[in-house]
């Protein structure tokens, strides 16, 4: 089954940033991927409602591909 990878940046109020990632099942439509990409991020804003007040100031989550390794032995 393919995957949608989802590329997670928490930058804190320091300036230091975090880097997470997160796979869903992939969608058939723009749609659903819209949806699903609104999921994530209410699921990170969720998540980062817990922490004290300012301790982070930027939330970045981006779509990214999935590389095989057999993709990445082919652009060497």
């Amino acid at each position: 089954m393919d995957k949608q990878r989802y590329e997670i940046q928490i930058t804190s109020c320091d300036g230091s940033e975090s880097v997470l990632y997160a796979e869903r099942p992939k969608c058939k439509t723009r749609k659903g991927r819209d949806r699903q990409h609104e999921r994530v991020v209410n699921q990170c804003v969720e998540a980062l409602r817990d922490l004290p007040a300012g301790l982070w100031t930027r939330l970045t989550v981006t779509i990214v591909p999935i590389v095989t390794p057999q993709q990445v032995a082919q652009c060497m």
